[in-house]
């Protein structure tokens, strides 16, 4: 559990020399955010939760308040250029696309791609045993040598074994945060997300993803094989 200690904030705050700077590039990170507005100094918000600083960013049916008030003054900016799916508002472009993906050669192997550091593997595994109709590669931060389970592979977590299986699959199934969806659909991979429970930005990420018909889940458990099945024989992402 991370724990807020107001003291040791305020001081590292006061101590930041953000003064010795012309500007202040921030990734919504509060304590150089707050020494700028203590200071008076220049500071613009870049990535993609700046992009929540923008009326016109899809969000959720149902608003939290509070979550709201927290992407504005978490990180307080003067100015702001945002990253997302697409163009909603004029300070708002689409994603940067690592060299490594915007450059390789797309392919089809019959299988799909899983990332969801949130569940244990034991539980993945016998969701995914049961959408035996294909072939699954999960890569979990627990897994330390490759291991076969009937159709699920388990891999360990390396950027350059997730990249090359997610170049070669037929589609991606992951958490509904921001860099894994835009590769996935810079690929023009099938795409399927699960929304993290307590999460307000994988909530609004969620909603532009629904907008733009990728498929959504809110939960994923043992009854989610029927939808899971669905989404890989649909044509659609």
């Amino acid at each position: 559990m991370i724990q807020f200690r107001p003291f040791h904030f305020m001081r590292d705050v006061f101590n930041f020399p953000v003064e010795k700077y012309d500007l202040i590039l921030n990734d919504f990170e509060p304590v150089t955010a707050w020494a700028c507005r203590l200071k008076h100094r220049q500071c613009i918000g870049m990535g993609h939760q700046a992009s929540f600083l923008s009326e016109k960013t899809p969000r959720p049916l149902k608003r939290n308040n509070f979550s709201e008030k927290l992407l504005v003054h978490f990180a307080p900016v003067c100015e702001y250029v945002g990253f997302h799916f697409c163009r909603y508002d004029h300070l708002i472009y689409t994603p940067v696309i690592k060299k490594s993906i915007r450059e390789s050669e797309v392919l089809k192997r019959d299988h799909f791609t899983v990332y969801l550091p949130a569940y244990a593997d034991n539980f993945l595994i016998k969701i995914l045993n049961r959408v035996d109709e294909v072939s699954w590669e999960i890569f979990s931060k627990s897994c330390y040598r490759r291991q076969q389970f009937k159709n699920v592979t388990l891999f360990p977590v390396t950027a350059e074994g997730f990249n090359k299986s997610m170049i070669s699959c037929d589609g991606v199934l992951c958490g509904a945060g921001f860099e894994t969806p835009a590769e996935a659909m810079f690929l023009k991979k099938k795409l399927m997300v699960i929304l993290m429970k307590g999460q307000y930005e994988q909530a609004c990420n969620g909603a532009a993803l629904n907008k733009m018909g990728v498929k959504t889940l809110r939960s994923f458990d043992t009854s989610c094989h029927h939808e899971v099945l669905e989404w890989i024989q649909s044509s659609s992402h």
